[in-house]
């Protein structure tokens, strides 16, 4: 299928969590990452203007035989938008709905995106991924000693935790790994260990299989380019488990953000290509977040959704009532093939309307709809009752795809091998060791300003 679209002037992706070496690469903090590197090269054009303006306020009161002029404050990067997506990123990884006791699970959150805005804060991108986030945090609690530590030229009274020593040293109090860490590094013993256990549980998701892990370990989906050129995107998962389900809504819910910000570059706010998103078993899948939101707007840029599920019920079970009626009440059509829930036969009897038949014995015309639940029940392969807003409903029978003329064949499941790029490994000991002492931050510094 995939170079049927490519023989069609798409470009094509695949990101295949059941045959991984058939995937292509995909990071799912690359769009955080973008955003931290937009908001450096925004405050870079800042600094360069607030130079430039100082420098000309210097040689006017040169001039004038005034008092140079204060030095302006440094400014600080805003790395908020960034910082949101990392924390997009742990939260489908970690929460969990209706958890006994979310401690832990906020408290995984947390250090999977501490660790990812550490790491961020290094500058060096190609480290942010799980892979090192789980080394990172592997190494955190490492105590180094003071004798150690003097092998490096450290005078230190006691043996301290190294990410401890690390943030205190080469961080501000200020930054966002030293906020989102210090529970964790501040915790006692025994619940530090709890709180390292349901990391390790989370993390492993995405880190157990190492085929899996290279996958999301680089990045060559470029989300940027959904909507401005014809592109095809093959999301495959396993329908026997759960596993990468979190993930795959994740990379669901990125494609939407990116088509969004695409469409509002554009005058008309729609996107330049429209774009087709199909989510097959949309009622197993985890709750996408905002997806009420997401179905409001997406028609008006130029995105169809079209959600498979197997009855109404999925919907209230992951999203609740309030929300699936939304989600119905937002579907302009609505195919119906089978189903045996009660409740959704029920629905769908009732969406496809009344028609009056006469009544014998009370001679009187009785409202007698069109799809009686047993009738719905008993569909046959190929028929479908198609319900759209501002139409009448309309039943046929539809041929198998490939009895089409326009069928073509050439749709048949074959990929190739796809290579990806080996995993470069963070140390977090040889990256605090290499730095040295003269490198240390004072208590006042910011590591994340720039100035004059």
């Amino acid at each position: 299928m995939k170079k049927k679209f490519e023989s069609d002037g798409y470009q094509c992706y695949i990101l295949n969590f059941v045959d991984p070496e058939y995937s292509n690469a995909w990071n799912p903090f690359e769009m955080a990452i973008q955003e931290w590197i937009k908001a450096e090269e925004l405050i870079r054009v800042k600094v360069l203007k607030q130079i430039k303006d100082y420098e000309q306020a210097v040689a006017k009161c040169k001039i004038l035989g005034l008092p140079e002029p204060k030095r302006p404050k440094p400014i600080k990067a805003d790395y908020s938008k960034a910082v949101e997506l990392v924390m997009d990123v742990a939260n489908t990884l970690c929460l969990e709905a209706n958890p006994k006791d979310p401690i832990w699970t906020e408290t995984a959150r947390d250090m999977v995106a501490g660790a990812a805005i550490f790491l961020m804060e290094r500058g060096e991108f190609e480290f942010v991924n799980f892979t090192d986030i789980r080394n990172l945090i592997s190494e955190a609690s490492k105590m180094i000693s003071p004798d150690d530590a003097e092998n490096y030229g450290i005078s230190m009274a006691r043996q301290t935790k190294l990410m401890r020593l690390y943030l205190d040293n080469y961080r501000s109090s200020e930054d966002d790994s030293v906020k989102l860490l210090d529970g964790y590094l501040k915790s006692s013993d025994n619940t530090e260990s709890s709180f390292f256990s349901t990391f390790i549980n989370k993390i492993n998701l995405v880190t157990q299989n190492k085929a899996v892990e290279r996958v999301l370990a680089s990045n060559e989906i470029d989300l940027k380019s959904f909507g401005e050129k014809k592109t095809a995107v093959f999301l495959i998962v396993h329908d026997e488990k759960k596993t990468y389900y979190p993930i795959s809504t994740m990379f669901v819910k990125q494609i939407y953000e990116a088509l969004i910000k695409s469409a509002r570059n554009e005058a008309n706010l729609r996107l330049k290509v429209p774009l087709n998103m199909i989510l097959d078993e949309f009622g197993n899948m985890p709750p996408v977040k905002d997806i009420d939101a997401m179905l409001t707007a997406a028609r008006s840029r130029g995105i169809r959704i079209t959600m498979i599920i197997q009855d109404f019920q999925q919907l209230s079970k992951q999203y609740g009532k309030e929300i699936a009626t939304t989600i119905k009440g937002n579907v302009m059509n609505t195919v119906y093939l089978l189903a045996g829930a009660d409740d959704t036969l029920e629905e769908i009897s009732k969406s496809a309307g009344t028609e009056k038949v006469w009544n014998k014995d009370k001679k009187l015309y009785e409202d007698v709809r069109l799809f009686s639940k047993d009738r719905l029940k008993h569909f046959e392969m190929g028929e479908a009752l198609f319900l759209s807003q501002r139409r009448h409903p309309y039943f046929t029978k539809l041929q198998p795809y490939d009895a089409y003329k326009f069928y073509k064949g050439g749709l048949e499941s074959k990929y190739d091998y796809i290579d990806k790029p080996p995993i470069k490994y963070y140390g977090l000991a040889d990256d605090f060791f290499n730095k040295g002492i003269e490198n240390w931050i004072t208590e006042d510094s910011e590591t994340n300003v720039i100035g004059l």
